[in-house]
Parts: C-alpha cells; sequence; structure tokens
C-alpha cells in the first residue's frame, strides 16, 4: 500500500527523503501481516481442517459400526474367516476376536473417511459460494487513481 494514501491532506512531505521516511513509517507493520497470512494462517486452517476431519471420522465410524452385525453373511463370514485364522495362528480366543473387531473398523473407517472429506467438500462449496455472493452483493468503495 502506497504512503500517499495514509497521510493529511497538505501535509505531504517536500523532499525525496520525506517521502522516504514517511515510506518507513508505515512499512512497519508489514512483516506482522506477513507472518499471519504465510504463517500463522496456514497453520491455523490446516488444525481446523485436521481436527474436524478426525471428528467427523469418529462420527460416521460410529454411524456405520451400528449397522454391522453378525447377522449379514457378509460380515460373519470374514469375521470368522479371522477369527478362525488367528486362532491357527496360535492367539487366544480373546485376541482373534479383538483382531476380527479391528479389521471390521478398518473397512468402517475407509468409508467414514469417505464420507467424512465428502462432507466437509459439501462445506467447502457451501463456503465458497456464500463468500461469492458476499462480493457480489456488498459495494466496494471505489478508490480514484490519478496520473
Amino acid at each position: 500500500m502506497e504512503a500517499t494514501m495514509n497521510i493529511t491532506p497538505r501535509m505531504e512531505p517536500t523532499t525525496e527523503d520525506g517521502w522516504d521516511k514517511l515510506d518507513a513509517e508505515k512499512s512497519k507493520s508489514m512483516p506482522i501481516i506477513y507472518l499471519f497470512f504465510m504463517i500463522l494462517g496456514p497453520c491455523i486452517g490446516t488444525s481446523l481442517y485436521t481436527n474436524v476431519l478426525q471428528n467427523r471420522q469418529q462420527h460416521y465410524i460410529t454411524r456405520f459400526a451400528h449397522e454391522v452385525d453378525r447377522v449379514e453373511s457378509q460380515n460373519a463370514v470374514s469375521y470368522d474367516q479371522i477369527v478362525s485364522g488367528m486362532r491357527y495362528l496360535g492367539k487366544s480366543e480373546t485376541e482373534a476376536v479383538s483382531m476380527a473387531a479391528m479389521s471390521a473398523k478398518g473397512r468402517l473407517q475407509v468409508q467414514a473417511t469417505l464420507a467424512a472429506v465428502k462432507e466437509m467438500s459439501g462445506w467447502t462449496f457451501y463456503g465458497c459460494m456464500i463468500s461469492m455472493l458476499f462480493v457480489l452483493v456488498y459495494p466496494y468503495r471505489k478508490r480514484e487513481l490519478s496520473a
């Protein structure tokens, strides 16, 4: 931003040295702005994104896990195969059942991740549409550029 926009009318510096001092004074706050937009902004955005993604994944894992039971033949066959395979490897019944449950959770986690990413993409789309409408509706003041 030029220093000419932030000076009092009819109080402009008259020499080149005066303009240089004015530019130096006005640019002292610029590194703080760069710090926010180049370092803190992406860090905050990434942190927010990962926390929301983890939260939504857990939500969908819980929601999908309520619908999985041993009555469904595909789930029962997969569960029994893992339990018998772990028993064949010499694991205890508790370890075999735990491993089968973790395997089922792994399949659910893939689906939960996809659902969470789709949901967050929808939020992003809606946010962009709202921002676009704001830009179209909100009147910006026009600068007068003089030659």
